[in-house]
């Protein structure tokens, strides 16, 4: 599973764009993730 998240910080407020690309081609926008990097941008290979 790979894993894309765009990660923007306002005013110290992050506002995160993260989406899970499913087996079945589908996006899970449920994922959360907390980043103390300001404007950092990660992919992850989970799996």
């Amino acid at each position: 599973m790979v894993v894309y998240g765009n990660f923007n910080f306002i005013n110290g407020t992050p506002l995160v764009r993260l989406a899970r690309l499913n087996i079945n081609g589908t996006l899970d926008n449920s994922l959360n993730i907390n980043l103390s990097n300001q404007n950092a941008e990660a992919i992850f290979s989970v799996g």
